[in-house]
């Protein structure tokens, strides 16, 4: 779903502050590359990129009846990569892109997504960025 957004794609895969403007990478090479489907946190040495993961959180059965628990998209980039000519962060342009996708549907095929909360998040010393996170409610 990610990498099917042209948009996060372009904000992903070109590091220019007008990524918008530029050819989009393959979206297949992102995967394992900068999205990862779990937790990932780069090292300090790693190349200057900008990254999604996501976690499956609190996973639980409610009366029986139905499953409760939380999605999570971390977005973080290298500092030097934050900025861009949009007047919006690179990371909540992507956070912005994400929540268009799944706030409200039922994209991942279990249930539907209800926004919960977004805060910022410090990675490292040089990964910077936010995360948002949905509820799911579906029945057992």
């Amino acid at each position: 779903m990610l990498v099917s957004n042209d948009n996060i794609v372009k904000a992903i895969g070109n590091n220019q502050s007008d990524f918008l403007n530029h050819p989009s990478v393959l979206p297949s090479s992102l995967m394992f590359n900068n999205i990862y489907p779990f937790l990932y946190v780069p090292e300090a040495q790693d190349e200057q990129k900008t990254y999604i993961t996501i976690a499956f959180r609190n996973f639980r059965l409610d009366r029986t009846f139905y499953k409760i628990g939380n999605i999570c998209f971390y977005v973080f980039s290298h500092y030097s990569l934050m900025q861009t000519d949009y007047g919006i962060l690179r990371t909540d342009f992507i956070i912005n892109q994400i929540d268009t996708i799944f706030n409200k549907t039922e994209q991942l095929g279990i249930g539907k997504l209800q926004f919960d909360k977004m805060d910022d998040i410090k990675i490292s010393r040089f990964h910077i960025g936010s995360y948002i996170e949905y509820k799911d409610l579906s029945f057992n």
